[in-house]
């Protein structure tokens, strides 16, 4: 993968609550940053300090790639800042940039309904050859669908509509090019239908932000099934699959001589640590048990923590199978890829916030007994239940919310917690 050094794309976008249980100002900065050094299109620029093959450049010198995954992260973060703080002068003080970044993604967009021929934080597949990339869609429509929030908390009701507009016509793009009837194809190349892991990364962030479905929930776990079906491993899910024959993995690395060389090989046949958590956090939203939904990120992840045992160095892709590097750290080490795992416990727990509403939700998706994470900017607890009882603990922080619900039960008042301090009530 070609990796730059803080990068706004999907990659940083995984470790979203370690960096809010750390430091909001962290945030809110490095969302300053990137809007600082927008282009005058509208688009957010890779990284602040270009860097790969070489040495890395000083900070505060931005650059980087046209990418279909960065600048509609920029606008889901902006949002997710927005509902986990409801910190409206920061809102308000980087609209203009939202605002242009916004139009930048519809424009980008408009001439095949979803952006084409970009790369993404998957680069190492080239995927930016192809006209269209799922990938890169499903960020589009859940950048719009955060858009179309963000848009209306500003009263622009136009550009709340033109969203909304973008939206659909990705929306029908994405069906009409890309679903197959069983799955949605990788890209757009004739004569094939390429299967590829952590295609709906974007909407692991729309559940995790309550921004909704992208596509019919039906479309999700049929989408879900054929990753499994096609891109299983003992190590996790392989990245991609259906776009080369499978003779390509029967060539031995020890026949080449570097890298380089044998990357036309691993390029498909490679096992990213982003996919297998991600497909458990979708699945556990739509209904399946945990236990199922978390053995595929436990080959991944256990395989670090158990067999390689090598945990502060995970990398951000292991080997294949078959080419003699089978479920072997590959390339982009001390990564962060496998931090989408963060999602995991939001997606057992079904946790909901909204700061500005003075809400939060939960619908935990384990049979009671249970004890979940209450997960929070700045507060840290848990939520129980035993017998007919919830109860909600705080370990460090202050809560302060109007309503909270659990499983549609609703604490009978208003709720200020300190360190150390519960709440609990009975279920309806």
């Amino acid at each position: 993968m070609i990796v730059m050094m803080l990068t706004v794309s999907t990659m940083t976008f995984k470790d979203n609550y370690p960096i809010y249980s750390f430091s909001q100002a962290l945030k809110k900065n490095k969302m300053l940053a990137w809007a600082k050094y927008q282009l005058s299109d509208g688009m957010i620029q890779e990284t602040l300090a270009p860097g790969c093959l070489g040495g890395t450049s000083p900070i505060d010198n931005p650059g980087g790639r046209v990418m279909g995954d960065v600048t509609s992260a920029f606008i889901i973060e902006a949002y997710q800042i927005y509902e986990w703080t409801g910190d409206t002068a920061f809102l308000n003080q980087i609209w203009p940039q939202i605002k242009n970044a916004i139009s930048w993604q519809i424009n980008i967009s408009k001439k095949y309904g979803l952006p084409s021929y970009m790369t993404c934080t998957y680069d190492i597949l080239s995927m930016e050859q192809y006209e269209l990339m799922a990938f890169n869609g499903f960020w589009h429509l859940v950048s719009m669908m955060a858009a179309q929030k963000l848009a209306t908390i500003q009263n622009d009701l136009n550009l709340a509509n033109a969203c909304n507009q973008s939206y659909q016509l990705g929306l029908s793009a994405l069906n009409q090019n890309l679903w197959n009837g069983n799955y949605y194809r990788a890209f757009t190349n004739p004569g094939t239908e390429p299967v590829m892991a952590d295609t709906m990364y974007a909407q692991v962030w729309a559940f995790t932000l309550g921004l909704g479905l992208s596509v019919p929930s039906d479309r999700i776990k049929s989408h879900l099934q054929a990753e499994l079906s096609h891109n299983d491993s003992p190590y996790g899910l392989l990245v991609l699959t259906g776009r080369h024959s499978d003779k390509r993995k029967q060539v031995k690395i020890d026949q080449y001589t570097d890298c380089g060389s044998i990357n036309p090989i691993a390029q498909d046949n490679s096992i990213w640590m982003g996919g297998s958590p991600n497909w458990a956090s979708l699945n556990i939203h739509l209904g399946m048990e945990v236990s199922q939904a978390m053995i595929q990120p436990e080959k991944a992840l256990d395989r670090w923590r158990s067999q390689l045992n090598d945990q502060w160095n995970i990398h951000g892709l292991m080997g294949g199978i078959g080419y003699g590097i089978d479920g072997q750290p590959w390339c982009t080490s001390h990564y962060g890829f496998h931090m989408v795992l963060w999602h995991l416990p939001f997606a057992v727990s079904g946790q909901l916030y909204s700061a500005p509403a003075g809400t939060l939700s939960f619908s935990p998706k384990i049979p009671a007994p249970y004890k979940l994470p209450l997960l929070l900017p700045n507060v840290v607890g848990y939520l129980s239940r035993q017998g007919n009882t919830y109860s909600i603990t705080v370990n460090k922080g202050h809560l302060v919310l109007n309503s909270c619900i659990v499983d549609g039960s609703k604490y009978p008042g208003t709720v200020n917690l300190s360190d150390g301090q519960t709440i609990s009530w009975g279920s309806k």
